[in-house]
């Protein structure tokens, strides 16, 4: 299994390399203390500026360098570009970097479907499928159960509302009957 040491997002001015700059990572710069140094100064350091300065969109540029393995991604119409950071003893398959890119696309732009640091404690999590697109379609679902729970309640209601108009109508004809037959006894009786 392969082991993801860092993911980041850096802004792109289209065309200046130099003006690259780290705005997001994973583990955030607080919790940097807690690894030693800052996990993505191997990429800063010896990937980075090796990178064209304008980097072709959707295309995944890879690179080895100190025992670690970089991916790089820009998807069109994005002013950044982000980065996985491997180990060398084991690369991930390009789908699961294909899923792993669209995740922290989401954690970035809609942290509050997908953590970046979730990325790292747990990848596998991450490697084979869109996690924002199976959590809006699992809050779908429960949406979609909730709704069929309330138009079973409706439909219930509906029913026993249908019921109560019955008798209803039933009463009234039974109550014209009694009406019918008091004022024919009170005239039979007392009467005429």
């Amino acid at each position: 299994m392969f082991r993801l040491n860092a993911v980041a997002i850096y802004r792109d001015p289209e065309g200046n390399p130099r003006l690259r700059k780290n705005i997001a990572q994973a583990p955030s710069k607080d919790a940097i203390k807690l690894f030693g140094d800052n996990p993505c100064t191997n990429f800063e350091k010896h990937t980075l500026p090796i990178l064209p300065a304008v980097l072709e969109q959707d295309r995944t540029y890879e690179t080895q360098s100190h025992g670690e393995q970089s991916y790089v991604k820009k998807i069109p119409g994005d002013d950044f570009f982000m980065m996985l950071c491997f180990d060398l003893k084991k690369s991930p398959e390009p789908k699961e970097i294909h899923y792993l890119f669209i995740n922290l696309r989401h954690a970035f732009l809609k942290p509050s479907l997908v953590k970046m640091n979730d990325l790292l404690t747990n990848t596998l999590g991450f490697i084979g499928k869109d996690r924002a697109v199976t959590q809006l379609q699992q809050e779908m679902e429960e949406l979609k159960e909730s709704m069929l729970h309330h138009v079973n309640i409706a439909l219930e209601n509906s029913a026993k509302v249908d019921a109560l108009l019955e008798k209803s109508d039933s009463l009234q004809l039974e109550s014209v009957r009694f009406n019918r037959q008091a004022a024919q006894l009170n005239r039979g009786c007392c009467g005429s």
